[in-house]
């Protein structure tokens, strides 16, 4: 059975009076074409785990129907972040929070869609946090509460609630978003950034995230909130912009998931990513400059001596 690319891109629904849709993603006939067998570097090839000691960390089991039960989605929805139930959970699915990544946006040499396929399908060992990074995780922690409740006062916005897992009710249920707070028309993202400047405007590479985890939880916007302590000074910034879900962006955006999602089914490279990227570039969203706010420790809360972020560190 071949198709067309036109014919593959074409929406499901305009496929299905032609004959039965057996594929699990609706463009598998286009993945097995641009993706090839051998397709990474050999100097990875010769790093890999052997095939007989690999430990893949993501194990996706994509349905064409919820193989969820209401209870167990409620469990999902009311774990604690962080704790090891949600740690294990999460590696059952694609998380918001990697969006970017996968798409392919991320700047950073060592946050590539590649080497997220290679850490799933157990090729690398997982990361392991070096102390200056765990520095970084610590501080994102403590200021997070913070961020929210000085959001909640500066918007006047009701107390958010903060939710564990919520996976995406459609087809193949493998997506799923842990956004930082829920309010009734959308949600927030908090990013408590220990060093560099205050920035105006969300990086790029978080709107795959911002944008993927207001689709999946079915609101109108996400707002972006970057929160700057510097506890050696007790100031505090906070720049808030709100980025307006879009229903292209997110369909554009499923092409390449779901790409990843084949990839590690298959067990097959994700070479065709950039072939996505180029052909199918993800649409600009509308976005919203809400608020910038400045104030110190004193109004927004007792901040505890953490260790000094204000000078450059090199990340290893």
């Amino acid at each position: 059975m071949t198709y067309s690319l036109q014919e593959a891109y074409a929406p499901p629904q305009l496929r299905v009076w032609r004959e039965p849709r057996s594929f699990l993603f609706a463009h598998e006939p286009l993945f097995e074409r641009i993706t090839t067998p051998h397709a990474y570097w050999p100097k990875w090839r010769n790093a890999d785990i052997p095939e007989a000691e690999r430990r893949p960390k993501r194990v996706l089991a994509p349905r064409w129907l919820c193989p969820f039960s209401a209870q167990k989605l409620e469990e999902f929805r009311t774990m604690e972040q962080a704790s090891p139930a949600w740690l294990g959970a999460r590696n059952c699915f694609l998380s918001s929070s990697r969006f970017g990544v996968i798409a392919a946006e991320h700047p950073q040499e060592w946050e590539r869609c590649v080497d997220f396929w290679r850490e799933s399908t157990g090729r690398t060992p997982p990361k392991v946090f070096g102390p200056v990074q765990q520095g970084f995780l610590d501080h994102g922690k403590h200021f997070e509460p913070i961020a929210r409740r000085t959001y909640e006062r500066v918007t006047g916005t009701p107390p958010m609630r903060e939710e564990g897992l919520r996976v995406d009710m459609h087809p193949p249920y493998i997506y799923s978003a842990s956004p930082d707070g829920i309010g009734a028309r959308g949600l927030i993202e908090i990013k408590c950034k220990a060093v560099g400047p205050a920035s105006t405007e969300p990086p790029y590479y978080y709107l795959p995230q911002i944008a993927g985890a207001a689709s999946i939880y079915g609101k109108e916007y996400s707002d972006y909130v970057g929160y700057w302590a510097r506890p050696r000074l007790a100031e505090r910034f906070m720049y808030c912009e709100r980025v307006y879900t879009d229903p292209l962006y997110w369909t554009l955006l499923r092409l390449r998931l779901d790409y990843m999602a084949w990839c590690i089914v298959h067990d097959r490279p994700p070479t065709g990513m950039l072939f996505l990227k180029r052909e199918y570039p993800l649409p600009t969203l509308r976005t919203e400059a809400l608020f910038f706010y400045e104030g110190t420790a004193e109004i927004d809360d007792a901040v505890p001596p953490l260790p000094n972020f204000e000078d450059p560190v090199e990340v290893c």
